[in-house]
């Protein structure tokens, strides 16, 4: 298995660092669909 990743460096805010996580939850219905097309088994956030 391939693994890429991508690096973020984001404020230190516990609030908008929530916000972030939050927003990465509830991902859209045609994101989920192009990962499964794409063989994207696993996303970490």
């Amino acid at each position: 298995m391939v693994t890429h990743f991508f690096l973020l460096d984001i404020k230190n805010d516990i609030q908008l660092i929530e916000q972030h996580q939050e927003y990465h939850r509830n991902i859209w219905p045609e994101i989920e669909k192009g990962n499964k097309q794409s063989r994207i088994e696993k996303l970490n956030v």
